[in-house]
C-alpha cells in the first residue's frame, strides 16, 4: 500500500481545519476509488493491490466526515458540490490530470457529479451499488 498522506483544504466555520486523507500511488493511468456513506478507502485495498501490481496508479481517500479525514458534524458541509471540490483538490494537488473513477454508493454519485463538472479529466466512470439521485431513487432528500 502506497504511504498515506493529509490535504489541507483550510478552515470550516464551526469544524476548524478541514484535513483530507489520502493514499496515491500516482503513475498512469490513475484509477480514483471513491467510497460509500459510512465506509472508508480501506475497503478498496484489496482491489488497490490488484491494480498496482497491473501497472494502475491509484488514489482512494476518506470523504470529509470519514475515516481518518476531519470529521464534520455539520450536515451543511456534506455537499455534492463540497465532495466535488475536494476530489478536485486532491487531484490538483497529485498533478493527476485525468483518471477513470471508481465509485461505490456516496462515491459514484461523487463520480457522477465530478464527471458532469470536469468531462476532460474523466476517462470512464465505474459505478457499484449507486444512484444518480437519491430523491428519485429512494423518495427522500439525501440529506436524510
Amino acid at each position: 500500500m502506497p504511504e498515506g498522506n493529509f490535504l489541507d483544504l483550510g478552515h470550516i466555520e464551526g469544524v476548524g481545519e478541514l484535513r483530507l486523507y489520502y493514499e496515491v500511488l500516482n503513475r498512469d493511468p490513475n484509477l480514483v476509488f471513491l467510497h460509500g456513506v459510512t465506509s472508508n478507502h480501506t475497503m478498496f485495498h484489496p482491489y488497490i493491490e490488484h491494480f498496482q501490481a497491473k501497472g494502475f496508479g491509484t488514489l482512494a481517500y476518506d470523504h470529509r466526515g470519514d475515516g481518518k479525514s476531519t470529521h464534520i458534524p455539520i450536515q451543511r458541509h456534506h455537499t455534492p458540490g463540497a465532495n466535488v471540490s475536494d476530489l478536485e483538490h486532491l487531484l490538483e494537488a497529485e498533478g493527476i490530470g485525468h483518471a477513470t473513477l471508481i465509485g461505490q454508493s456516496l462515491g459514484g454519485m461523487i463520480a457522477q457529479f465530478y464527471a458532469i463538472e470536469h468531462p476532460s479529466r474523466v476517462d470512464a466512470i465505474v459505478l457499484i451499488s449507486t444512484s444518480y439521485d437519491l430523491t428519485k431513487t429512494y423518495g427522500r432528500n439525501a440529506l436524510n
